[in-house]
């Protein structure tokens, strides 16, 4: 598994090399993240490297493909940190367009490596962008075990053309809910 997990962060450095975005967090727990999507006429495909993550770090890769005229998408989805945890996520993902950007609602299946391994998970992710601001942010509901919640939410402020500045709230459900606020620093290259 541990191999598999070092595959997984070279091609996500190589992915992040030419990252679009980059974003440092200040609160609690400093956190930087690299993001890098690539949307083609069927298909996006999105690569995420935070390091900060719960004292280490967090891989993301999901890739979303489109074999049809409506806004339906199949989803798979691959989450890996560096405290062991590993989860495979596949299913179906509809995205519709808002004036200033999308919504999309997600029914899947997750399987995480270890106990209490499978689980149905509903998520959704937004996207909202004017001229001067942008609310965007995901949240995933599923059931293993018990109830379980993980959603980040994130406010951005334009200050020039590549740079803002912006609150990013995650809340979280692991047999107790808890929120925290920090303040992040975004710049797109």
């Amino acid at each position: 598994m541990k191999r598999l997990l070092i595959i997984a962060v070279l091609c996500l450095s190589a992915l992040t090399a030419k990252a679009q975005t980059i974003e440092v967090v200040l609160g609690e727990q400093p956190r930087i993240f690299l993001e890098k999507t690539i949307v083609m006429d069927n298909s996006t495909t999105f690569a995420y490297l935070e390091a900060g993550y719960k004292g280490g770090a967090m891989v993301k890769l999901f890739h979303e493909q489109k074999f049809w005229d409506a806004p339906a998408y199949i989803h798979a989805e691959y989450q890996s940190s560096f405290n062991g945890s590993h989860t495979a996520i596949v299913g179906g993902s509809w995205s519709f367009g808002l004036p200033n950007g999308f919504i999309s609602l997600s029914p899947l299946y997750r399987y995480d490596f270890g106990p209490n391994t499978h689980a149905i998970q509903l998520s959704n992710c937004y996207l909202a962008n004017w001229k001067w601001c942008e609310l965007y942010g995901y949240n995933h509901a599923w059931y293993n075990g018990g109830f379980c919640f993980f959603g980040e939410e994130r406010f951005h402020v334009k200050i020039t053309q590549n740079l803002m500045i912006g609150a990013i709230l995650d809340i979280t459900h692991f047999g107790v809910w808890d929120a925290t606020i920090s303040v992040g620093i975004r710049y797109d290259l």
